[in-house]
């Protein structure tokens, strides 16, 4: 092979998409330092519900959501106002649902007394 041949292929050795000849692969480098360990992901699937009440769920005083929901993942709102638990409302588990009991203001008779037709807006993770 002619010394011509060899300088023409190291000059275009370095333009993107034409490679060059190749040596011998050289020694592995450090590694890194490890990172945290990971949490292993989410299980858990993000949801909303958004829920008109009827007279039933009104002379019951709660509302079943479809899921049962994972713990301290539930965000309640009612007319734009967040409300709360144990405050405005009370969580159990019924029959492999979650039940929304509504309690203090939210009640009959209550400051903020629902009433057929109320829009209720849960967000959650089950």
């Amino acid at each position: 092979m002619s010394s011509e041949y060899v300088k023409t292929i190291k000059i275009f050795s370095g333009i993107p998409g034409i490679q060059g000849p190749t040596g011998a692969t050289g020694a592995q480098g450090p590694t890194g330092p490890q990172g945290p360990a990971g949490g292993g992901g989410d299980p858990t699937t993000p949801t909303w519900e958004h829920l008109t009440l009827s007279p039933t769920d009104i002379s019951n005083q709660y509302i079943d959501l479809a899921q049962t929901i994972e713990n301290e993942s539930m965000s309640v709102t009612f007319e734009g106002v967040t409300q709360y638990e144990t405050t405005d409302y009370t969580l159990s588990s019924v029959g492999g649902k979650t039940r929304v009991s509504f309690v203090n203001g939210l009640a009959t008779g209550g400051a903020k007394e629902l009433v057929v037709s109320d829009i209720l807006h849960f967000q959650y993770r089950y």
